[in-house]
């Protein structure tokens, strides 16, 4: 056997040995051969074993052997036999896995494949760089490996021999022929081995230390291993099948491919080509090529870029946020679509009307920039990001930012992205052309960055901007870019912010005027149709075939536009035509009117067809008011109705200055326009004429060739007013405004065709050097007060009334003069004030507030202590067919007779007359007749005397006004049921019948509880929803609502086939149509009281053609809320009751106190406030009441709160300011206008404010002057923006001069400002940009300078005056102003002693001082000019405005 350690050997398990196996086994050191089973009984025989051994121990060459029992038995190791033979045999390596020598060199695949040789090769046709790569030739077929190959590979080319030479065996310590292989213990030792341990068997650690492996890594092939590989031992020259087989060609016929062929084939001979993913090949197929078309078709909808659709190099289509810009690639132009839309149609509040967006046009201003975060601070940098909200509609057109950190350009570019609420709207690369030196942006460059096309954002948006850099490389985000921070705190966010200029355009959205093909028309002809119901429009240039475009009646209307008339779509955004000429437009043929005022209504009658239905005999008597429609009432009891807005007359304009030329009055109206009216067309007798005429504040005085003076009212065309109700004067409408101002239109001309009234509804001087003469006064002032009494020119006939309002200011005689016919004054001789001197006369006396009996007028009968009047409350006298004239007093619900006549008067008409203490107003009075509306057919006791007193029960009254079949009687029933009657005849006798009410024909009832039951005459509409029936059923009725509710307006219509029918107007539905007809002759209304009625509750009847136009609105009762108001102490309430939805023709109130008065017909609630109690005396509650003639009436309170002056010296703005600022004339303040460019030190000006101003953002006004229009006139503009910046404009939209001061206006403290101008030449190139200077707080405030254009040379207009607001805009939020102050010089030089180290001085003792200070004091509503004429009134602010609060 081969020596071997034990450790070496295989182990054999227990249940494996049978007993039988030979062993090894030493004796006397021989080694010899025994078995288990002999060595078992030798065991048996001489062991006990009981008693085995427990444990060894070595003691130098001794071994003990220590027994179970203790005992123990020592052996000499060096007795021992050692096999120092370690030589293994060839077997004994065999044995292990070891092979000696290896002559198989064959590889396995994976050797092949490690070696990057693949083993079959579909197309082995390789590159000579393939090849090359694999350590082959090219052309080789002798694949033999050479020596250095095989030597490479770690292989012996032939190695039969294994066998260890003597130097190897000597280097692993083995000795070759050792006849004395007896080791010492020290070289045991040393090779790791016991003295005593008889196995030398080496472990694999021994064996792998000593330099061999275990599993032999010599991949030297047995000759089977290469055969089975397919390789031949001795030759490995393969043959050409075994070439073929393995999938190679034996001889390359010269196919493979040069470099040259490689590149002529398109391909590249090193490619960075990848595969193309999944993804990618889904993404290709849904597009296709349709050469046919020359077309990419794709079969999904693509989204592209927000900047990227182009088509060709012509056009581009780009997201621009709020809008869609298309760029004209060639011009650079970035044209915008007009837009209309629907919203989602799938909710249902979007599929009626606020589902659709009308068309409309965006409009742009000028450019402008604005500066974020103040100035921009050297050596800081923060990041271009972050939030940006916008108050206004806004086009951002590119901004300007300082860079913080260098960029190479070549290598990263900038990208600038917008995004609204984390959707990106808009992104861009910073152009290469804006690159610096060395392609590379510095810290501290200034960068300019304008985008491709604007990006419009809406107000009340945030958006959210930055710009990032972009390794161009591979795109990778590098991060926000830095700049330099602004030297301004965020409002919003408190902190600061990266600062950037943006360039801005301002934007709004405006309806479009749907073009019309005669849009730009100058001259057109305008006509009715042969049946009155189509508007024809004609140019007269084409022949007899003129009429180019129809409408319908009442769907056009004309308006003035500056000098020329618009002709649009009436209560509509189209325009028909923009600009006609007054000289080239005509009615069928003729000229209309060369006064444009008079040429739009010309325009408008025919437009409603109402051209022709008054004559000369006819005039207006009536009117009612109900929104904006106008119904006229004509004394042949017609009626017509008028949308009030066609009148021509803009409310936002009013009066400045006029001129008379022969009959032709020029007013000039604030906006510098001209509003022409012919003076004979004025209620003058035909023999006076015009002679002259002023403008004296806002009365504008006509003076006539008899030497009278017509006195005009021209403030009643001011701003911001509606109408609020109105009267008929003779035949001119007076509309009482909103703000309690009055407008008087020539009603005659609202009907074209009608002459003016013969009579004269002014007051007249009645005696002296100066009688018959207008008294031109609004007061008896002293102008006139020596020349009473005065006498109203329209007389007073029997069945009239005289009504008017009532001044309580003053004492007040009204009646018939009876004294000396002379001048005189009221406490003169005679004494216009002496009752005894008056024939019949009803006195009032301010001192006890009372009227009392006088010369025959009888007071004390019906109040025994005189009767108590209120302010302005509406009165009547009423001159009745008795001869009797009665006072009323109309302000309650109920009318009260104050007086009467004690002795009737035998006259039937007369003259009132009129006579007051110094500065009594003249009573605006009106005579309205009553008794030709109505004849009295039944007078059950023979006692009627006129309407006027009123009516009995059972009286029966026949309306004085024929229908005609295509006509209809209008009756309004606004009010509570009285069970009266309506019919078309009265069959009973003409007095005594107690039921003649039930006698009228074809009649029908107003029950008192609402309903309209019809006779047997008439058959009810049954299918109406409002249709029920009452007593037990038996009694058709018909009522909206239930018992108490107001019907509303009906109609009786009297159709072209003589049927009749009740409508109520209101509900549009037919009540009941007539069984028995009429013959179709004329027929007329008859009415039948059921119980006593004042003559103000008679029904107010007039007819119109039926289906004639707009009617009044279908709820007539006024709407008016509780409210509130106060007063300061001892100063004048002046509160006006806010109603709604429909007119008010009387205000009343129940209990207010004597200090406070109603103005019955203004709804003015005035009076002086008593001295403040700080008790509950300091809150009055009013009940109040307003009604109309059809409405009834509705209560209400309101509640007077009277507060305590402190004082004041600062008025401070509404924090959501919409409409209140100060303005003044203009013309006042000539310091600030200039004709032309400066000339010197004469346009010189200097503006200095004290203002602290709001932490608002937005742009804000505090000081405007100049031209109405910010674009194309001159202005001097100061403004606030964007918090703590303040900005000096001067010029207009195109070229200007700005001067921006930034981040120096502090918010929140008080600040002043110096604007001042030197006068000299505007031009920038003449140094323009330094006549002006802004100082902010005593310093310069100038940070930066813009200007537009070359500078601004034009003049400053005297248009427009205000303190915080523009032109209607940009009002001032928040902030509060302490004094204005204006010179006519530059005071620059002055600065320092104006600002006054930051206190408030009285500048008027300056040298030189202002022309103008203005400083709020004890009111909000007038701002005085203590040194000058520039008072400021105030609009839209409350008591609280007036604050103290000063620098």
């Amino acid at each position: 056997m081969s020596d071997k350690k034990i450790s070496q050997l295989e182990a054999v398990i227990g249940n494996e040995i049978t007993g039988a196996e030979s062993l090894p086994l030493i004796q006397s050191g021989v080694t010899k051969q025994t078995t288990i089973d002999y060595i078992r009984d030798y065991v048996q025989s001489n062991i006990n074993l009981g008693n085995p051994v427990n444990s060894f121990a070595v003691n130098g060459n001794n071994l003990t052997a220590t027994l179970k029992d203790g005992t123990t038995f020592d052996v000499d190791i060096t007795a021992l036999t050692t096999d120092t033979n370690t030589q293994l045999t060839d077997a004994d390596i065999t044995a292990l896995g070891y092979l000696k020598t290896d002559t198989n060199t064959q590889l396995t695949d994976a050797d092949i494949t490690s070696l990057g040789y693949i083993k079959s090769e579909h197309n082995t046709q390789l590159s000579d760089a393939d090849i090359a790569a694999f350590g082959y030739v090219k052309n080789d077929q002798n694949t033999q490996l050479t020596d250095a190959d095989i030597a490479a590979f770690g292989y012996i080319k032939t190695d039969t021999n294994t066998q260890i030479s003597d130097a190897e065996i000597a280097s692993l310590g083995y000795i070759k022929f050792d006849t004395n292989t007896q080791l010492t213990d020290a070289e045991i030792t040393n090779l790791g081995y016991i003295k005593t341990y008889t196995d030398t068997q080496l472990s694999d650690a021994d064996i792998a230390a000593l330099g061999y492996i275990k599993t032999d890594t010599n991949t030297q092939l047995s000759d089977a291993d290469i055969a089975a590989l397919g390789y031949v031992k001795t030759d490995t020259q393969l043959t050409d099948a075994e070439i073929a087989a393995l999938g190679y060609v034996k001889t390359d016929n010269d196919t493979q491919l040069s470099d040259a062929d490689i590149t002529a084939l398109g391909y590249a001979k090193t490619s960075n080509l990848r595969t193309i993913t999944a993804a990618e090949i889904e993404t290709l197929s849904h597009f296709e090529y349709d050469a046919s078309q020359d077309q990419l078709v794709a079969d999904r909808a693509i989204e592209t870029t927000l900047n990227s659709l182009f088509l060709g190099e012509q056009h581009k289509m780009s997201s621009g946020s709020e809008n869609i810009f298309f760029t004209n690639l060639t011009s650079d132009i970035n044209f915008f679509p007009m837009w209309g839309g629907l919203k989602d149609q799938s909710i249902v509040a979007n599929q009626g009307s606020d589902g659709y967006i009308a068309p409309s046009g965006r409009v742009y201003t000028d450019m402008f920039s604005l500066p974020l975060g103040g100035s921009p601070v050297a050596a800081t940098a923060i990041g271009y990001s972050g939030d940006n909200y916008f108050g206004i509609n806004i086009a951002g057109l590119g901004i300007t930012t300082v860079a913080a950190e260098a960029v190479d350009q070549s290598l990263v570019r900038l990208d600038y992205k917008i995004s609204i609420n984390s959707r990106q709207v808009y992104k861009q690369t910073l152009p290469e052309n804006a690159v610096r030196a060395a392609n590379t942006i510095a810290a501290g460059d200034t960068i300019e960055w304008f985008f491709d096309h604007p990006v419009d954002v809406r107000a009340g948006t945030t958006i959210f901007a930055e710009i990032r850099k972009i390794r161009k490389s591979d795109d990778v985000d590098l991060g926000v870019f830095q700049v330099r921070k602004g030297d301004t705190v965020d409002p919003t966010s408190g902190l600061v912010r990266y600062q950037s200029t943006v360039h801005n355009r301002l934007f709004e959205d405006k309806d479009l005027a749907f073009i019309s093909p005669n849009l730009s028309k100058t001259a057109m002809d305008f006509g009715l149709d042969s049946t009155g119901s189509t508007i024809l429009l004609r140019d007269l240039s084409l022949g007899s075939d003129n009429v180019i475009e129809s409408y319908a009646v009442n769907t056009l209307e004309a308006v003035a536009s500056g000098t020329d008339i618009k002709i649009k779509v009436k209560d509509g955004a189209k325009v028909v035509a923009t600009a006609l000429s007054v000289s080239s437009t005509s009615i069928n043929g003729s000229f209309v009117n060369s006064v444009l005022n008079q040429a739009v209504v010309q325009l408008n009658a025919i437009f409603t067809n109402t051209a022709g239905f008054a004559s000369a005999d006819k005039f207006v008597n009536s009117f009612s008011l109900i929104g904006d429609d106008l119904t006229l009432g004509l004394n042949d009891g017609t009626s017509f109705t008028s949308d009030v807005t066609t009148f021509g007359v803009d409310e936002n304009k009013f009066v400045s200055s006029a001129t008379l030329n022969g009959n032709i009055i020029t007013l000039t109206m604030n906006d510098a326009t001209s509003l022409l009216i012919d003076a004979a067309s004025l209620a003058i007798d035909n023999d006076t004429t015009i002679t002259g005429g002023s403008v004296s504040g806002t009365t504008l005085n006509l003076t006539t060739s008899s030497g009278s003076v017509i006195a005009i009212d021209a403030s009643g065309l001011a701003g911001g007013v509606s109408v609020a109700s109105g009267s008929v004067v003779g035949t001119d409408l007076v509309l009482v405004m909103s703000d309690a101002s009055t407008v008087t239109i020539d009603a005659a001309n609202m009907v074209n065709g009608a002459s003016l009234s013969a009579v004269n509804n002014e007051w007249f001087i009645s005696y002296g050097t100066n009688a018959n003469t207008p008294v031109g006064e609004t007061t008896m002032n002293a102008n006139v007060n020596l020349q009473m009494p005065f006498y109203f020119g329209q007389a007073l006939t029997r069945g009239a009334e005289f009504t008017f309002n009532i001044d309580t200011a003053n004492q007040l005689r009204l009646g018939i003069w009876d004294g000396a016919a002379e001048a005189t004054a009221y406490n003169g001789s005679p004494s216009a004030g002496d009752h005894t001197n008056w024939g019949t006369v009803f006195s009032y006396a301010n001192g006890n507030g009372k009227f009392t009996s006088a010369s025959n007028t009888d007071i004390t009968t019906y109040h025994s202590s005189g009767y108590s009047v209120t302010n302005n409350a509406p009165m009547s006298i009423r001159f009745g067919n008795d001869g009797h004239l009665t006072l009323m007093d109309l302000s309650g619900g109920t009318e009260v007779i104050v007086g009467k006549t004690t002795i009737p008067l035998s006259v039937q008409s007369f003259n009132m007359q009129v006579a007051g203490w110094n500065n009594t107003e003249f009573p605006n009075a009106i005579i309205s007749d009553s008794d030709f509306l109505w004849e009295i057919v039944h007078d059950y006791a023979g006692t009627e005397a006129g309407l006027f007193n009123g009516i009995l029960n059972h009286t029966v009254l026949k309306r004085n006004l024929a229908l005609s079949p295509g006509e209809q009687y209008m009756i309004p029933l606004n009010k509570q049921g009285g069970g009266e009657t309506f019919g078309i005849g009265y069959s009973g006798a003409a007095t005594g019948n107690l039921t003649a009410e039930d006698n009228l024909l074809t009649s029908f009832k107003y029950q008192t509880n609402e309903s309209i039951i019809a006779d047997i005459s008439w058959n009810h509409n049954t299918s109406s929803s409002r249709y029920f029936t009452a007593g037990g059923g038996s009694i058709d009725s018909w009522r909206e609502g239930g018992s108490g509710t107001m019907q509303g307006l009906f109609s009786l219509r009297y159709l072209t086939d003589n049927t009749l029918q009740i409508w109520s107007e209101t509900y549009n539905e037919l009540v009941a149509s007539s069984a028995v007809h009429p013959d179709g002759s004329d027929i007329n209304l008859y009415f039948g009281a059921n119980g006593n009625t004042n003559y103000v509750n008679l029904p107010n009847i007039t007819k119109q053609f039926i289906g004639q136009g707009s009617q009044p609105l279908p709820s007539f009762q006024p709407v008016a809320a509780n409210q509130t108001a106060s007063v300061a102490e001892g100063a004048v309430l002046n509160f006006q009751v806010v109603t709604s939805d429909n007119i008010v023709n009387q205000f009343a109130e129940v209990d207010a106190p004597s200090w406070m008065t109603l103005n019955q017909t203004t709804g003015i609630l005035s009076g002086t406030a008593p001295a403040f109690a700080g008790t509950s005396a300091d809150t009055i509650v009013v009940n109040c009441k307003a009604g109309n003639a059809i409405g009834g009436t509705i209560d209400f309170t309101v509640t007077v709160e009277i507060t305590e002056v402190t004082g004041g010296n600062a008025l401070q703005f509404p924090a959501n300011n919409t409409a209140a600022f100060l303005t003044g004339n203009a013309s006042n303040v000539s310091a600030l206008q200039r004709s032309g460019n400066g000339t010197g030190s004469s346009d010189a000006w200097s503006i200095s404010m004290w203002v602290k101003p709001s932490t608002d953002t937005t742009s804000q006004a505090l000081f405007y002057y100049g031209g109405d229009n910010l674009t194309t006139k001159g202005t001097i503009q100061i403004s606030q923006f964007s918090g703590g910046n303040v900005l000096l404009r001067f010029g207009d939209g195109t070229d200007f001069v700005a001067y921006f001061g930034l981040g120096n206006f502090t918010t929140g403290s008080w600040n002043h400002i110096l604007a001042t101008y030197s006068g000299a030449d505007t031009i920038n190139a003449n140094g323009g940009a330094g006549a002006f200077g802004l100082s902010v707080n005593g310093a310069n405030g100038i940070s930066q300078i813009q200007a537009g254009g070359a500078g601004y040379s034009g003049s400053i207009l005297d248009e427009a005056f205000k303190v915080g607001s523009h032109n209607s805009a940009n009002y001032l939020k928040g902030a509060t102003v302490h004094q204005v102050a204006i010179w006519d010089s530059d005071q620059s030089a002055n600065l320092a002693t104006i600002y006054n180290s930051g206190a408030t001085q009285d500048l008027s003792l300056l040298t030189p001082a202002p022309a103008h200070i203005l400083q709020p004091t004890n009111s909000v509503t007038t701002i005085s000019d203590s040194v000058g004429n520039a008072d400021l009134t105030g609009f839209g602010f409350t008591a609280a405005a007036l604050v103290t609060d000063a620098p």
